[in-house]
């Protein structure tokens, strides 16, 4: 969403495309984002874990607001094409993501999800 909004004021407009890809991949979004809070929920605890999960989305956010490290929107928007693709498969949006080098720092341990996990969802 953040390359969406950037790249608009870069003269290109990835709204249209990242609201398919939200529609098209709402459920292994939520999945995801479920898996997350539950990582957070067991790296840092019940109590800490909102504030854990927002500072970290709020970094991710931060991060890419300003865009990526060598990637223009152009890359952006060839990224996003490829998620579409991927007609919300979680295993294929993992991947993508790691293919396009798109890995936050982490504040705590990495998330870990195994390729058995993806398919077993």
């Amino acid at each position: 969403m953040v390359a969406a909004l950037r790249c608009r004021t870069e003269g290109g407009n990835l709204l249209t495309q990242y609201n398919a890809f939200v529609g098209e991949s709402r459920p292994a979004l939520i999945q995801i984002n479920d898996r997350l809070r539950q990582h957070f929920t067991r790296s840092v605890g019940p109590i800490k874990s909102l504030n854990a999960y927002d500072s970290f989305v709020t970094s991710l956010a931060n991060r890419y607001g300003a865009g990526a490290a060598g990637l223009n929107c152009g890359d952006m928007e060839s990224i996003l094409s490829a998620a579409i693709a991927e007609k919300g498969s979680i295993e294929g949006l993992i991947r993508l993501a790691r293919d396009a080098d798109m890995t936050p720092v982490p504040q705590t341990a990495l998330c870990t999800v195994s390729q058995s996990e993806t398919a077993a969802k």
